[in-house]
């Protein structure tokens, strides 16, 4: 990638689900983390600035206008600003701070996030049950607590997670739903009715909002105690909050901010889980709310926060220990692969000398049996080069060499290539590329290699006398698009959604078995990814199946 700090100008898109007002203190902590890497807004960036005011319907629209802009990077605050972002484009660098960016399919890991997504996770969603526990602790009677929640994406997955960490405690859960504004009283006069002992909100843009102090004041006349994922509550009076300092997620997202702007690719910038949680109570608060929970709270207190420190210290070092045993597995694959590759390469070239009778003439038996050898071996030698790629991948020493490349060339390149294969089966194969799609920013043996697996395979599942054809063809200003499409049995709707995955097998013709290690598209999609695109398939059982993948024109790195 080519270094954009350079320019004068930086240009930056902000985009959130929220309103100026209630995002201030994040968005003036953002501003700050920038300041500190000497990017001042005004003087050396400037940052547009997009809030949905908790309509998630305009964030398309929104995350559209930024892309229009051509800005050079867009930061998303929250999962649904980061999915819109990444609806409305494959090339600009997205900086997330969200919850769950794997389990939402944002990306496709925290290490390796692939694409054009990287930045930070607040756990928020994960730290549910820890909240729970935390009011059992203080309110040792506790059995029926109420859940302040938006229903729908993204919060129930959040309101599941918190029934799991009920059923355990032995505590009941009371749904009080607030779909708009209009239905924030209506809530908490349910939650009065139905005479919850306590409160915990889930994260939605419409309760995190210019609602905040509304639900302070309902709570406060409800006298029911309350913790929150955010610190800004019991700032402004609420009972107590657990989880990451939000203002400090973002002002850390300013360093992903910094390293993609002198070059680096999103794709291989690791998503940083947080380490530090913080526990904030309002002891004023607690006062109002009776003497006995202000005892209760001071008591677990001091104990909860050394809890807390030797539990951050413990995640902290388990999750530097599960990055050395994902090292470990691939430094274990990669030597191994190695190791068995140089003594088949022997075999092989000596099989190859005696099939040419150097060593003298064979009967018709002996050729048979070497020739199914030689076989033998170049399918083994294959299923050792995908198990090395994979290795470079996921421990991050495959390195991406981009540079321009004329994808018509190179199309038509592998397409000869395959043609002797497609021959055998009476295949037709065809190439179409527009003329504005021929230039790409890439890295040329690694497109080699995709295309090679996804024609190959083409080839491979089109019955005699059928057709695979491949085309190229600009989409917008800076991304190409190339389809390889077939006449084979297509795909049905539950493998479409594993088909990527490592080791993942589709059915051959006519019920065969598949052979290989169903290694080759999840090479693919990690190779596309590394040049912050995309790939997918679309495919009906008995319709033939199109795959398509997208890269960067040149253009767009100019």
């Amino acid at each position: 990638m080519k270094s954009m700090h350079s320019r004068a100008f930086v240009r930056i898109g902000y985009l959130s689900a929220g309103d100026p007002v209630s995002r201030a203190y994040r968005v003036e902590a953002f501003r700050q983390g920038l300041k500190e890497l000497g990017y001042i807004e005004g003087k050396n960036i400037t940052i547009e600035y997009r809030y949905a005011r908790t309509n998630l319907n305009r964030l398309a629209e929104l995350a559209r206008e930024l892309v229009d802009l051509e800005v050079d990077i867009i930061f998303a605050g929250g999962r649904p600003a980061t999915e819109a972002a990444k609806n409305a484009t494959e090339v600009i660098p997205i900086v997330t701070s969200s919850g769950d960016p794997v389990g939402s399919g944002l990306v496709a890991s925290l290490p390796r996030p692939g694409g054009n997504i990287t930045g930070l996770t607040n756990l928020t969603p994960g730290l549910i049950g820890k909240r729970l526990e935390l009011l059992k602790q203080v309110i040792p009677q506790l059995s029926h607590v109420a859940v302040l929640w938006t229903p729908g994406h993204p919060a129930v997955d959040s309101f599941k997670k918190a029934e799991v960490a009920a059923k355990s405690l032995g505590v009941q859960l009371q749904a009080a739903e607030v779909r708009d504004r209009a239905d924030l009283k209506t809530a908490f006069a349910a939650i009065k009715r139905e005479r919850a002992e306590a409160l915990i909100m889930l994260r939605s843009p419409i309760l995190i909002n210019d609602l905040t102090e509304r639900i302070l004041d309902l709570t406060a006349e409800s006298r029911v105690p309350a913790i929150y994922d955010d610190q800004r509550f019991p700032q402004l009076g609420g009972l107590m909050s657990y989880g990451v300092n939000l203002a400090d997620l973002d002002r850390h997202a300013a360093t992903y901010i910094d390293k993609i702007l002198k070059g680096a690719k999103p794709a291989n910038l690791p998503i940083k889980q947080p380490t530090n949680f913080e526990l904030l109570i309002n002891f004023r608060s607690a006062k109002a709310l009776g003497r006995r929970l202000t005892e209760n709270l001071r008591e677990a207190y001091t104990g909860l926060e050394k809890r807390v420190v030797d539990r951050t210290h413990e995640l902290a070092i388990a999750n530097e220990r599960l990055k050395d045993l994902d090292r470990m597995k691939s430094d274990f694959v990669f030597h191994v692969s190695h190791e068995l590759r140089t003594p088949l390469t022997a075999i092989k070239g000596a099989v190859d000398l005696v099939l040419r009778e150097i060593a003298g003439p064979l009967t018709e038996k002996q050729v048979h049996y070497l020739t199914r050898v030689r076989s033998n071996t170049q399918h083994l030698a294959g299923l050792i080069n995908d198990l090395l790629d994979l290795s470079k991948i996921e421990s991050g020493r495959i390195e991406i060499k981009s540079s321009r490349v004329s994808m018509g060339g190179l199309l038509h390149e592998v397409v000869e290539t395959l043609r002797p294969l497609a021959a055998e089966k009476a295949i037709a194969l065809e190439a179409t590329v527009v003329e504005s799609a021929t230039m790409v920013w890439a890295d040329r043996d690694k497109i080699n290699q995709v295309l090679t697996n996804l024609i190959g395979n083409a080839i491979k599942f089109t019955p005699a006398l059928g057709r695979v054809s491949i085309s190229a063809s600009k989409k917008g200003k800076a991304i190409v698009q190339v389809s390889v499409a077939d006449t084979g049995p297509g795909i049905a709707p539950e493998e479409r959604e594993k088909i990527f995955d490592k080791f993942y097998q589709i059915t051959g013709l006519e019920g065969s078995k598949p052979k290989g290690t169903g290694l080759g598209l999840a090479i693919c999609k990690a190779l596309v990814e590394l040049h912050g695109g995309r790939i997918w398939v679309d495919a009906e059982v008995g319709g033939g199946s199109i795959f398509y993948f997208t890269v960067p024109a040149t253009e767009s790195w100019q």
